[in-house]
């Protein structure tokens, strides 16, 4: 019996359902676009974006000082990129300015922030390390001098202080003085101090550092979101200027420890130049010898050339043992001291350490910007620990070279020395003395002269970088509250919480939804529809005879004559399920409009554990069924007349003891037998089906059966019951009709033409006269809580 289920959609269906419920969509679409009105009026703060661009500059040689190129490397816009955003460059921005105070006015719906416009001003005492952040402060003024203050949202303290005096407190540390000499008595304001470590991270996470103008550009945009936009621009323009700034002061950091390295030569050189000068005055003072012979004078040229050839070997020995020293034991390598500004031309070395100090800056600018285990950040950490590494042995393999000139040097200088002790006592002593002085005097000269190449090198440092365009707040553009995206999105919410709602109910409502659903389930055909029933009165069709209930009536008894054609008189079992479902409505109404149409009708109530019949009739169900069946009354004396002319009634009776009993008693055949004599049509209302025996007792006399199922009261599984007895042939000639449709809810699959529908224009005005707008909007989409 029961059918396959159709397992397509069929979407102009679920359209119209859906349709049926639109003023439940209407009114969650209102309360959701209302709220989305006033959450984006109310709630929410304009977000401006603020942009500021920056010039990389390339290389600028200075013709005659190749050396000085150093301090103008090349830098990968990535690697500026990094430094823009790193912590470092964050925080040193936020020292100098005043963002660890947000000041603001107590509003009645917003509270407005005061960027430089608040009539106070907060001095944080720096020195007090135990201060509480991010707890708002009210300040109530009480007068032109003094000020009350309330300390956290839940009032922990309460005092008043005069402007200017210091306050202190367990975690607070600051004082308060007045920007404006009138201010406002009774205002109310509060302001909260910021962590700068905090500031830091959040203003860098903020900022956005962009490529404008394609690869080969080398232009940088930046920008950063907030809503207050002069404030931006303050951060933007403060941190380009720290940005130039620190990368022009890590120029000069080379230039200037290259100078102290000189200086530092200078002064030990300075001692013996002056004490080998005080000789040579001496010397030639006491023995009276100005000049030396030409002999001595040949030699002595040649120890000058081979002592400033020394000499300069010297200078360069030092400054290998000074990287040897500096890259062992120094971790900031970015200070170290480029070899070509000590006139030393070795490509390999010069590369080597370019090369450590380009890595330690990307370090130094990233290295508070990342975690430990962040994997590019190990990447160059290993980068490093490589360059180190050959620089090291570079600077060995270098000194190694070095020592071997050195000697070399040496043994010439010895074999002219070997001339010098042939020459006279008074020469060979002037002669040592003068090669004294002019070794220290060679390096002394040459130590000046590198001094001024680095003084002139950083004398002409100049920014690599170069401020484009300024932050202007008229530049600046609204990005924030999106709300186009707010009402998409509130629009998408109104829409998906009545069609949830409306999912949940369908899927946990187990009831009778429609007729499709029936004939899904069952191949019992439906045989007539009845609409809802406004009028609560089981005489429905006696009180309104032109009413959408008695057409439906009307429709169901044409339907009737095509059951058991063969059959002129015919006898009516009307059941269902459970109490509930209408089958003594069907019953009564049914029989009333048989009787209206001149056939003889008779109505039976046969449920004799529930009798109700007697109570819509005016009846006293002093005798009934029940007392014919016990014998204690005879047929005539429990037929009763009822106002319409062809409608007769046989009531229930009182309630006997052993209903079951009664109704298999012999004179149940006989009444049958004479009812079908005296009656064109015989309708009785049975009790409900598989609840007890006696229905199917019932229906073994009658020609048709009528199963009445309920609109959104009957539970769907029901109708499996119904079919197994169907199958086992306990039921024969079923036909089911559907009672109490809400005609709103089905109008677009059953139509006009068909049960409560086809009828619905003649009644309409009777049934809803009476209802309200509420009754009608309840009806319409019948919400749970309007029950």
């Amino acid at each position: 019996m029961k059918k396959r289920e159709d397992e397509t959609i069929d979407i102009k269906a679920l359209l119209n359902k859906l349709y049926q419920y639109w003023p439940l969509f209407a009114l969650s679409l209102f309360l959701s676009l209302g709220y989305a009105y006033l959450y984006i009026r109310y709630y929410t703060e304009p977000k401006y974006n603020v942009i500021s661009t920056i010039l990389i500059k390339p290389n600028e040689k200075i013709s005659g000082f190749q050396e000085i190129d150093l301090f103008r490397q090349d830098k990968k816009k990535s690697n500026e990129m990094a430094i823009l955003k790193s912590y470092e460059m964050a925080y040193k921005t936020l020292l100098q300015l005043e963002f660890n105070v947000s000041y603001f006015h107590k509003g009645q719906l917003r509270d407005v922030e005061l960027y430089q416009s608040a009539p106070f001003k907060v001095i944080i005492d720096t020195s007090f390390k135990k201060q509480a952040y991010n707890i708002p402060i009210f300040i109530n003024i009480v007068s032109s001098n003094d000020y009350k203050l309330t300390i956290g949202k839940s009032a922990e303290i309460k005092q008043t202080f005069t402007f200017g005096e210091p306050v202190k407190l367990e975690n607070l540390s600051f004082s308060i003085v007045k920007m404006e000499e009138n201010i406002q008595v009774a205002d109310h304001y509060y302001f909260k101090l910021h962590d700068p470590a905090t500031l830091a991270i959040l203003y860098r996470n903020k900022l956005q550092v962009t490529n404008s103008g394609g690869k080969e550009s080398s232009i940088l945009e930046l920008s950063t979101v907030g809503n207050n936009i002069q404030r931006e621009c303050d951060y933007l323009n403060k941190l380009t200027e720290v940005y130039i700034q620190t990368g022009l002061d890590e120029k000069n950091q080379i230039a200037s420890n290259t100078i102290n390295f000189i200086d530092s030569q200078l002064a030990s050189i300075a001692s013996s130049l002056n004490k080998a000068e005080t000789e040579l005055e001496s010397f030639r003072r006491n023995n009276k010898v100005m000049d030396i012979s030409s002999a001595a004078t040949s030699v002595f040229a040649k120890l000058d050339e081979l002592e400033a050839e020394k000499a300069v070997l010297l200078v360069k020995d030092k400054y290998y043992h000074y990287v040897l020293d500096y890259v062992t034991s120094n971790k900031d390598l970015t200070g170290v001291i480029a070899p070509s500004i000590m006139g030393i031309d070795d490509p390999l070395l010069n590369n080597l350490t370019i090369n450590l100090v380009e890595l330690n800056r990307e370090k130094s600018s990233l290295g508070r910007n990342t975690t430990g285990n962040n994997p590019f950040l190990n990447s160059l950490e290993i980068k490093i620990k490589n360059s180190k590494e050959a620089l090291l042995e570079n600077v060995k393999n270098i000194i190694n070279g070095s020592r071997i000139s050195l000697n070399e040097i040496e043994k010439r200088i010895a074999k002219l020395e070997k001339e010098v002790r042939d020459l006279p006592k008074n020469e060979r002593e002037l002669v040592d003395i003068q090669r004294r002085f002019n070794l220290n005097d060679h390096l002394y000269n040459y130590l000046l002269e590198k001094k001024a190449e680095s003084g002139i090198a950083k004398a002409s440092n100049i920014p690599d970088n170069k401020i484009v365009e300024k932050a202007r707040s008229f530049n600046a553009f609204q990005v924030g509250p999106k709300t186009n995206m707010i009402y998409s999105n509130a629009l998408l919410v109104g829409l998906s919480i009545p069609l949830v709602i409306l999912i949940l109910r369908s899927y946990f409502n187990n009831k009778i939804q429609s007729k499709k659903s029936i004939e899904e389930r069952t191949d019992i055909p439906v045989i007539g529809i009845v609409g809802h029933n406004d009028n609560f009165s089981n005489l429905a069709v006696l009180k309104n005879p032109k009413s959408g209930i008695a057409e439906s009536f009307r429709s169901i008894r044409i339907n009737l004559q095509y059951l058991a054609p063969d059959k002129e008189k015919k006898i009516i079992c009307i059941t269902s399920s459970i109490s509930g479902e209408g089958k003594t409505f069907t019953s009564i109404n049914l029989a009333s409009i048989i009787a209206m149409s001149g056939k003889k009708t008779i109505l039976i109530g046969a449920d004799l554990r529930k009798p109700k019949i007697f109570e819509d009739f005016g009846l006293d169900n002093l005798s009934g069924l029940s007392t014919y069946l016990a014998g204690n009354h005879k047929i005539d004396q429990v037929i009763f007349k009822t106002q319409v002319e062809c409608l007769d009634i046989i009531s229930a009776g009182p309630v006997p003891p052993n209903p079951g009993e009664l109704i298999l008693s012999n004179r149940l055949n006989s009444l049958m037998e004479e009812l079908k004599n005296r009656y064109d049509y015989i309708i009785i209302d049975t009790p409900p089906i598989g609840l007890v025996a006696d229905c199917f007792i019932l229906m073994k006399y009658s020609d048709i059966n009528l199963y009445i199922v309920r609109h959104k009261y009957t539970e769907i599984k029901l109708l499996d019951k119904v079919n197994s007895f169907v199958e086992e042939g306990k039921i024969n000639n079923m036909s089911i009709i559907i009672n109490d449709l809400y005609y709103s809810d089905n109008k677009y699959e059953y139509g006009y033409g068909y049960g409560y529908g086809y009828g619905y224009e003649y009644g309409i005005q009777d049934e809803q006269k009476s209802e309200s707008v509420f009754e009608k909007i309840n009806k319409r989409i019948k919400l749970p809580f309007l029950k």
